[in-house]
């Protein structure tokens, strides 16, 4: 599940309210609601983005806030993640296509002149795949996040990375939503993750930069966020982005 909120403190509230434990959901998550009061701050910071390239202004924001946070007291840490997970992309990407099959698949079928092309298509790619490929890469899945989890935890000891959430600014128009490729791996993982606005790009749409933490950290990560959010510089770049809009510069 995600959430769109106006800060890090919002979500926060609304994880005390969706999150819990529950004794008779033997699949239950049992993250603790709440925020705690402090975050580690031992932060990765990846040698080459696990969706692949990014722009120069995305990489330009992630630069600016990594420089804030370590002038704040935090510790970052160049790292590269174990060379299996970036493959988690394209088995998200299967998983997806399989389950929209098994969701949508009724609906495509009944009324294919009211579900969108693009709809269509990932329903038949989803049912064109075994179901023992299916099964593989749930198995996987399992494996994938224990060892990032491990990795993570144990071998680099951070308390989150630091990540581009995409390419750089949002495409223009309603043809195109952009790469989901920066995000569908710590989706396919289980992990959490937040992302929070910087500033602005050359197009002047925003820029924001992703944290990601631990398996279950739903709280830490949060808590990290929400000191991250303090040393972004966000609400000066949207002051001034405001100023240009209103005296008509773009």
């Amino acid at each position: 599940m995600g959430l769109f909120t106006t800060r890090v403190s919002d979500a926060a509230y609304v994880l005390k309210w969706v999150a819990g434990t529950d004794a008779g959901d033997a699949h239950g998550t049992h993250i603790e609601p709440g925020m705690p009061r402090t975050a580690g701050r031992r932060i990765g910071v990846l040698s080459r983005q696990v969706g692949g390239a990014i722009d120069s202004a995305q990489q330009q924001a992630l630069d600016q806030l990594a420089a804030r946070l370590a002038d704040a007291g935090a510790e970052l840490v160049e790292v590269e993640l174990p060379s299996e997970i970036p493959g988690g992309i394209a088995y998200a990407l299967t998983l997806m296509a399989v389950e929209a099959a098994m969701i949508h698949g009724d609906l495509v079928d009944r009324t294919p002149g009211r579900v969108s092309q693009a709809m269509i298509a990932l329903v038949e790619q989803g049912r064109s795949i075994p179901a023992p490929d299916y099964a593989r890469i749930r198995a996987q899945q399992v494996q994938m996040a224990q060892r990032f989890n491990e990795w993570l935890t144990g071998t680099v000891a951070l308390d989150a990375l630091l990540v581009a959430p995409a390419t750089g600014e949002a495409p223009r128009g309603l043809d195109y939503t952009g790469d989901a490729s920066f995000c569908a791996p710590w989706t396919f993982l289980g992990v959490p993750a937040v992302t929070v606005p910087v500033g602005f790009g050359p197009s002047g749409l925003p820029l924001g930069v992703q944290l990601v933490g631990a398996v279950h950290g739903d709280q830490a990560l949060l808590a990290l966020a929400d000191w991250v959010e303090q040393h972004t510089g966000w609400p000066a770049a949207r002051a001034a982005r405001l100023r240009e809009m209103v005296r008509g510069r773009i």
